[in-house]
């Protein structure tokens, strides 16, 4: 019975494709069967970006879940570093390693005074796992570094090419501080928006 429900689904798509084929030659909008909408994700995925707030806890062993979108689309095994407001950078491999050659394929990387800055966020850089249930477990430096307690609330945004993880307390008077200073139609007349 199994296999006659299989064969008939297969026909069922075989028919919708062409049905789409079809309309598409005759110049009507093409319009993608579900199933075949899926095997073009892949594509989708690598244009994915992280968007985005979502709010969570870190217990006391250190442990946090990452939002399912942004798990899409940093891995499995992906980056956490210091960020530049006492936050906490994530980013996937492939983003880590531009980052990584924007700084060391630059002059900049080879100036004395720079070797602090760079040994810094080098240094505090490092490779997590997420389990099955999707946590991974923050180093216990970097959460000293973004004042990530223990059972403490956490706000995880998305900032286009990279996740930030913020103590909620922080995030939040971090937002209060620049939210008057924050022009929003200054800025999406500098990025054209």
């Amino acid at each position: 019975m199994k296999k006659c429900k299989t064969v008939r689904k297969k026909k069922q798509i075989k028919e919708r494709w062409k049905n789409c084929e079809g309309r598409a030659a005759r110049g009507s909008a093409l319009r993608l069967p579900f199933l075949w909408q899926d095997f073009f994700s892949e594509r989708r995925d690598t244009m994915a970006k992280m968007i985005g707030e979502f709010h969570h806890t870190i217990d006391k062993k250190g442990r946090m879940s990452i939002p399912a979108k942004f798990r899409e689309i940093l891995g499995d095994n992906f980056v956490l570093m210091k960020g530049s407001s006492c936050c906490i950078n994530g980013y996937s491999k492939e983003e880590w390693d531009k980052v990584e050659a924007k700084v060391t394929d630059n002059e900049f990387f080879h100036k004395r005074e720079n070797q602090p800055f760079i040994r810094n966020i080098f240094s505090s850089a490092q490779e997590v796992e997420a389990d099955s249930m999707g946590r991974i477990l923050v180093p216990p430096s970097l959460r000293e570094y973004a004042d990530l307690g223990d059972r403490k609330d956490i706000t995880v945004i998305g900032v286009v090419k990279r996740m930030e993880i913020w103590s909620t307390d922080v995030w939040e008077q971090y937002k209060a501080e620049t939210e008057d200073s924050v022009d929003i139609g200054a800025g999406m007349e500098k990025f054209e928006i």
